[in-house]
């Protein structure tokens, strides 16, 4: 882990938000902070502590499903490491994935195969729940709240785009099994840039025997009862208590948005967030896409800056305050 690096995303991330102030209005953004709700900013910071045991709860129940064994307090650790990594990395909040697989078999003595099976099984169930969410969105936007077209377009094309890569992950993991041969052949043709990567070298040499086992997890746990009810459930209570999340910090300004703004700010953020922008956490496309939603649905820019930058607070940068000792205490070093 680039350190180095993590403290210039630190330091960028500040910069996005001093320019939110900056271009928002100082003395506006002051008087908005001094009406805040103390009480409502403990309950919101309470739902984002929910939201981080949901999304280890979700994970734990998907490793157990995949028949391996996992202290629940591991996994939210190591969860929480990795997400620290996606929100500091321009990697479409994918690059702590490999950081969980690798601290999952360092830690709980899962092979990395097992675990990236579990955890493509993971962002299955959340895009299956966001889908839901984006169809909600869209139908209350359309026959109860009147927004702006493009904030329509936005959440329809979130939909689409997330609606795809559930097909393809589907389809690669279920219904056409990728031959080792092609992936080793993929990797040589890119020697240049996988030639570089540790553990795709490794990955070459090991080819038939780690995705035997990647794909004979993903069956096992397509095979457990229920298991894609239960952890979309969790999935879906997540995406709620994000919602509410925003919601509360609203109430505490003493403003009652309607929910569909709310939900479409986080529908239209989160595809924003998924697009590999050169942008550490895609720090000031998220924000600005969420102004710019809550403005479109009648909310005073003041107050919708407000919200924006303490709902990243808690949903962003107090997961790298805690996620990145936590990934220190495990033991992850620059090299690995």
């Amino acid at each position: 882990m680039d350190w180095k690096a993590l403290a210039s995303t630190i330091a960028f991330g500040l910069l996005v938000m001093t320019a939110i102030v900056y271009a928002l209005g100082p003395e506006n953004i002051l008087i908005q902070v001094m009406r805040l709700d103390p009480d409502m900013l403990a309950l919101a910071l309470a739902l984002e502590v929910i939201s981080v045991l949901v999304l280890a709860a979700r994970w734990h129940y998907i490793i157990s499903a995949s028949k391996n064994d996992a202290q629940f307090i591991k996994v939210l650790g190591i969860n929480l490491a990795g997400s620290a990594l996606n929100a500091a990395t321009p990697l479409a909040r994918s690059g702590g994935e490999p950081l969980k697989a690798y601290l999952l078999k360092k830690r709980c003595g899962i092979r990395a195969s097992v675990g990236v099976a579990t955890l493509v099984a993971e962002k299955m169930a959340d895009m299956i729940a966001f889908c839901l969410i984006a169809v909600a969105a869209l139908v209350y936007s359309v026959y109860v709240f009147n927004q702006p077209t493009y904030v329509f377009i936005l959440i329809l094309a979130s939909f689409v785009f997330t609606l795809s890569l559930v097909a393809s992950l589907w389809y690669v993991s279920y219904g056409r099994r990728v031959r080792s041969r092609s992936v080793k052949a993929f990797l040589e043709r890119h020697e240049n840039l996988t030639g570089h990567i540790p553990i795709l070298s490794h990955f070459k040499s090991d080819m038939s025997r780690m995705l035997k086992a990647y794909y004979k997890t993903l069956t096992t746990i397509a095979k457990h009862k229920h298991v894609w009810i239960y952890s979309t459930a969790f999935s879906l209570a997540f995406w709620g208590i994000e919602i509410l999340r925003a919601y509360v910090l609203f109430r505490a300004l003493g403003t009652d948005p309607a929910l569909t703004a709310v939900a479409a700010a986080l529908v239209i953020s989160s595809l924003v967030g998924h697009v590999p922008l050169p942008l550490p956490g895609s720090l000031g496309a998220i924000e600005g896409s969420m102004i710019a939603v809550y403005s479109s649905a009648g909310i005073a820019l003041p107050i919708a800056g407000v919200v924006t930058v303490m709902d990243r607070l808690l949903s962003y940068w107090l997961v790298i305050a805690t996620g990145l000792p936590m990934a220190w205490f495990m033991g992850v070093s620059k090299r690995k």
